[in-house]
């Protein structure tokens, strides 16, 4: 049995575009199997190329609605009838985005809701049918990706790292593309439960900020649940695609003449040129140079100096948060002040 498992997550989509590369560039560089956890779709045939090769797949309800399923998943882990089920619908009143999918009288837009139900249940395959026994390391991604690079071996990530390619964090860390030891598994992907088994603690957790998106969250859970563990970055070497008639919850992204298709996030698509171009001179892995380049000096320099003032706003509030109450109401008010001044200035010119 081969000790990787790529996983893909949400939707077997774009294959006609993407499945070479993946292919290729993942499961032959990985030596990995592959499974599905996704679901019901029409692609779900024997006609989709990541169907037809996937070792495992597990295919779930998709609802128009998915409060409904994350009361019927509320009831199934707290199965003491005798009390009364948490409301976790009191965190839907925390902005902005990281609980869409849900219809609510404070409804958010995006798919975050939908995912975080779908990492529970990926969760629990991997444990009930013991599949954690059968591998090592678990490689979660998207079919959306069109790779311009090998992945990166197993062996560039440590035990007690979670590897994250380097860019589209908003603020936190980006689950598009996650590498982690079979370890972290149940604290990764069990982040729904504290939505709903103790939805009182986590709403006083987060209620001093309200731009929450998914990747806010998940770093969160991360600092919550996997205090112990690092966050590995390695180079941003793939970029999300889709054809003309596939559907999208977020970005429908731009239209490439040369390429055929859409290109979702310019971001991603420069950022995968550029990691191609440092990697025809760093050669290949085994090189130092390579592994210092991408791992250790640029991403972090990068990562100070490009990140949005938003986001940097979120983490120093995060950290008073936990630290002193007492200055995070003090950088609050300069924030606020900050604000009425620059739209004041801003009304003055135009």
């Amino acid at each position: 049995m081969k000790k990787t498992l790529v996983i893909i997550l949400g939707q077997a989509r774009a294959d006609k575009l993407t499945w070479d590369n993946f292919n290729k560039y993942v499961l032959n560089e990985l030596d990995a199997d592959l499974a599905l956890c996704i679901g019901e779709s029409d692609l779900n045939s024997e006609k989709n190329n990541f169907w037809k090769n996937a070792e495992f797949k597990w295919v779930h309800t998709e609802y128009q609605d998915y409060g409904i399923a994350y009361d019927e998943l509320q009831k199934k882990i707290i199965s003491d009838t005798s009390i009364n089920l948490p409301n976790w619908r009191r965190l839907m009143r925390i902005g902005s985005d990281w609980l869409g999918s849900i219809k609510d009288v404070n409804e958010q837009p995006g798919s975050s809701g939908l995912l975080l139900y779908f990492k529970w249940h990926l969760m629990n395959h991997l444990m009930d049918e013991e599949i954690l026994e059968k591998y090592d390391w678990f490689v979660i991604t998207r079919s959306d990706f069109i790779w311009e690079l090998p992945h990166p071996p197993i062996a560039f990530f440590k035990n007690h790292e979670i590897g994250l390619p380097y860019g589209e964090h908003y603020g936190g860390y980006s689950d598009r593309h996650v590498v982690m030891k079979k370890e972290t598994i149940k604290g990764y992907f069990g982040i729904i439960e504290p939505i709903l088994k103790n939805p009182e603690k986590l709403y006083s957790e987060m209620e001093f900020y309200n731009k929450w998106n998914h990747e806010k969250y998940i770093y969160h859970r991360i600092k919550t649940d996997l205090a112990m563990l690092k966050i590995k970055y390695m180079p941003y070497m793939m970029y999300s695609v889709r054809e003309f008639d596939t559907h999208t919850t977020w970005s429908h992204g731009k239209f490439s003449e040369h390429m055929g298709l859409y290109i979702k996030y310019d971001s991603e698509y420069y950022s995968a040129s550029t990691s191609k171009k440092i990697m025809k001179i760093c050669r290949n892995w085994n090189n130092l140079f390579a592994t210092i380049l991408f791992s250790n000096i640029i991403i972090r320099i990068i990562f100070i100096i490009n990140r949005p003032y938003e986001d940097l706003r979120f983490r120093v509030s995060y950290f008073l948060n936990k630290k002193n109450k007492k200055y995070l109401n003090i950088f609050n008010k300069i924030y606020n002040l900050i604000q009425k001044f620059y739209h004041y200035s801003k009304n003055l010119i135009t």
